[in-house]
């Protein structure tokens, strides 16, 4: 990582079993998870949709989990 100060989060992802498998800085906001390749976090589970969720900001501060369908925010 070259400039860890302007790193917004810090996503770990875990495998079934607790282990942990990676570890995902976040440099933006929204986060995109799913199967599909074009997400930003791609996960290999078939129980997890092609676009699953969104992590994104909110404007009073903290973080929302979406559905990736919904844009209400």
């Amino acid at each position: 990582m070259d400039r860890p100060q302007d790193r917004l989060a810090l996503i770990e992802c875990f495998e079934r079993e607790g282990r942990a498998a990676r570890v995902l800085d976040v440099w933006h906001w929204p986060v995109t998870l799913g199967r599909a390749m074009d997400n930003h976090i791609v996960l290999d589970d078939p129980f997890v949709a092609a676009h699953h969720a969104r992590i994104e900001a909110l404007p009073e501060g903290g973080l929302r989990l979406a559905h990736a369908d919904d844009r209400s925010s």
